[in-house]
């Protein structure tokens, strides 16, 4: 898991992975000790799980090493060539056959109204310190296919949990095809 962003969000994610596999082994990344520290907190002492702290665009992990990348609104905050870094580094680390999961916002032209949302988001996350930069369907698209990756993006909604639909937010699955 790339980037822990909330505990609940690792939390979440963790309980999702082990119904499936109660053996699975994960390891839980980001560049903030203070996010690895709440998500080791949240979780407790785990022997499966691995916190890392590192920078997502050089992962120290061996080629061919995962079967899956997961996470959620990471690429927001790198600018398009780093985006392509990135993703050629979980590509790299990756499994024949693996994939990645995420959920972003994009953007696109013709959603400048639900992008004002996205704005005001990005404009709190500024306040903070924080840099990003929009993300659009298009660009996404390039990366994986120059990449050689098989894709889908599709619309992500939360409404039947919370009641909520979030339009800019997609999920994001590529498989390694090579």
């Amino acid at each position: 898991m790339c980037g822990t962003g909330s505990p609940t969000t690792t939390l979440e994610y963790t309980n999702h992975a082990r119904r499936y596999n109660p053996d699975v082994q994960i390891t839980v990344l980001d560049l903030s000790v203070c996010r690895l520290y709440r998500s080791k907190e949240k979780l407790g002492q785990v022997p499966s799980i691995n916190y890392v702290q590192t920078d997502t665009i050089h992962l120290p992990f061996d080629d061919n090493s995962f079967d899956r990348v997961e996470t959620d609104r990471l690429l927001q905050f790198f600018s398009t060539e780093e985006k392509k870094w990135v993703i050629a580094e979980w590509k790299r680390i990756l499994k024949p056959g693996g994939v990645i999961t995420t959920r972003e916002h994009l953007v696109t032209p013709s959603n400048a109204g639900e992008k004002v949302l996205d704005d005001i988001f990005k404009l709190s996350l500024r306040k903070l310190g924080v840099k990003t930069y929009p993300t659009t369907t298009v660009e996404l698209e390039n990366i994986f296919s120059e990449l050689g990756f098989d894709y889908s993006i599709r619309p992500f909604l939360i409404q039947e949990r919370y009641g909520v639909q979030m339009p800019l937010n997609k999920h994001i699955v590529a498989k390694r095809v090579s």
